[in-house]
């Protein structure tokens, strides 16, 4: 799932990021773009992501946001 991730976020921003890299409080990743690597979440991870989830703590990390799609598949 990481690899996964990484290689869709690296194909976005066409920049080689790490598991741990911060991807929006760095401005690596703007709005539009994290709305975009939501939309594909959803899509291929089967999983709904509410506005009230939205939140740069799930979503600043390729380790973060891995955590949160297994909590939502989990639920």
């Amino acid at each position: 799932m990481l690899e996964q991730i990484t290689n869709y976020i690296n194909k976005e921003i066409d920049i080689l990021v790490s598991q741990e890299e911060e991807l929006l409080s760095s401005g690596l990743i703007d709005s539009i773009t994290i709305m975009k690597l939501i939309a594909h979440l959803e899509e291929t991870y089967q999983i709904k992501v509410p506005p009230q989830d939205m939140v740069i703590e799930n979503f600043n990390t390729v380790s973060s946001i891995r955590d949160y799609i297994a909590q939502q598949q989990n639920k």
